[in-house]
């Protein structure tokens, strides 16, 4: 019996992911995940830059994937939660370490290396480093999120080319390598829609499917905006996904202090 509710486990998390990156896709990102609450936090703790990585981060934005295949494969082969072993810094318990203090060294390490990445490099970069890098799961939502029909777009016609968009980009998904290009926008967008915010001449927006949609704007329709139909789906959501765990966490949390 045992056996089939662990199967049964596996298999719920599986049917739950998927209908998060058909629902949300790769929103999950900015709007839900609490990694990406961290990363974001620690982000917009310095007042200022201190340390610039755009130009170099770029070359690397597809690491992600490539933890994402490392992990999947390994993942599968010793049936464990590898990430969570080896990366997660919220791991970092005697609980969840190898018995054999050479593999223990490499895990704590490893766990460190994550932390690094989740507060330090955002304090320093104002950038979500952890998300840009290190975390297979976004680079999941960034191949499968397409399934979502919400996108951020730019449009050439409106687009002055001054590059702020990239620059201030939070996770390194717009890309201004090309000179002789106007500005795009990577897979990696979580739709976090800073840079809509930030273009004074609205040449980005957020779109279906790459479509621009017509918004009527007056009275109370020009509530049917794309933009606010994606974020209240986003934030919906995320309090009814929240609403299953964080009271248990919480339950947890008072058990544990007790």
């Amino acid at each position: 019996m045992s056996g089939n509710w662990q199967i049964w486990g596996v298999l719920s998390l599986a049917f739950l992911w998927l209908f998060i990156t058909i629902i949300i896709g790769r929103a999950w990102c900015s709007w839900t995940c609490f990694y990406g609450g961290i990363d974001e936090l620690f982000s917009i703790c310095s007042p200022k830059k201190v340390l610039s990585i755009n130009k170099t981060a770029l070359k690397f934005r597809n690491f992600p994937m490539l933890l994402l295949v490392i992990f999947l494969i390994v993942s599968f082969s010793a049936m464990l939660p590898v990430f969570c072993l080896w990366l997660c810094p919220f791991k970092a318990s005697f609980s969840f370490m190898d018995t054999n203090p050479f593999i223990r060294n490499i895990q704590i390490s490893l766990m460190l290396i994550a932390l690094v990445f989740l507060i330090i490099l955002p304090i320093l970069t104002r950038k979500r480093t952890f998300c840009s890098f290190l975390c297979p799961f976004g680079a999941w939502q960034a191949f499968f999120g397409r399934f979502n029909p919400f996108r951020i777009s730019i449009s050439e016609d409106k687009c002055s080319d001054c590059g702020l968009c990239a620059e201030k980009c939070p996770v390194f998904a717009i890309s201004k390598e090309n000179l002789n290009k106007k500005p795009e926008i990577l897979d990696y967008c979580n739709l976090c829609g800073l840079c809509v915010d930030l273009c004074e001449r609205k040449a980005i927006e957020y779109t279906v499917f790459g479509f621009k949609i017509y918004e009527p704007n007056k009275g109370l329709s020009h509530l049917l905006n794309v933009r606010l139909i994606a974020i209240f789906s986003f934030l919906l959501f995320s309090g009814v996904l929240g609403s299953f765990f964080v009271p248990a966490a919480i339950n947890d949390l008072i058990e544990w202090m007790r």
